[in-house]
């Protein structure tokens, strides 16, 4: 596919992805499922905010972590920033019956926008969004190992975060860790 050639795939948002070559970007975009109606609304409300739509995750990462959600069979997940909400919606997506997102953010503004989409799309009761620091939040969770996923997009300094999801993610039968730019993954 040449540049100038269409996309039939997802769009991304402008000034997203920049760490992959452009044209393995574009192979991506070409070949991944398009965002859902839901999906596309957040993207172009959040594009509508300026500059600041850079902090949301590209749409094709919203299909990766669908996938790996999925994937997973992942039942339990925590999310470390929200902002707009795409990314939590795409695990939401994933998630079984039953499964459950815990995502942590601190702003109420852009997670009131996230929490409209998640209505809108139908996963607001798979969400738990608690606003506050996430190192408070995830030190409240349980010790022992319980969650399948843990999806970092926060402040990447928040090194502490990432030491204190380590020992909460299960590795019975698979587990992942992912912060964007960076990726580890756990089994058996």
């Amino acid at each position: 596919m040449s540049a100038a050639e269409p996309s039939r795939g997802v769009t991304a948002l402008p000034g997203k992805s920049q760490f992959l070559p452009d044209a393995l970007q574009r192979y991506v975009l070409a070949h991944s499922t398009p965002p859902g109606t839901a999906e596309q609304r957040l993207i172009e409300e959040t594009t509508g905010l300026g500059g600041v739509a850079e902090m949301q995750v590209p749409a094709e990462q919203g299909v990766l972590l669908t996938s790996l959600t999925r994937a997973l069979g992942a039942r339990n997940v925590v999310e470390v920033g929200t902002f707009t909400g795409l990314s939590s919606l795409a695990i939401a997506r994933g998630l079984p019956a039953g499964g459950r997102l815990l995502t942590c953010d601190v702003s109420d503004e852009w997670t009131a926008v996230a929490r409209r989409h998640w209505a809108a799309a139908g996963v607001a009761h798979r969400i738990e969004l608690r606003l506050g620091p996430a190192l408070a939040t995830l030190r409240a969770l349980p010790a022992e190992p319980h969650l399948d996923l843990a999806f970092i997009d926060a402040d990447k300094r928040l090194y502490d975060v990432e030491r204190g999801l380590r020992p909460r993610i299960r590795v019975v039968d698979g587990s992942c860790q992912v912060t964007p730019q960076c990726s580890r993954s756990r089994s058996r």
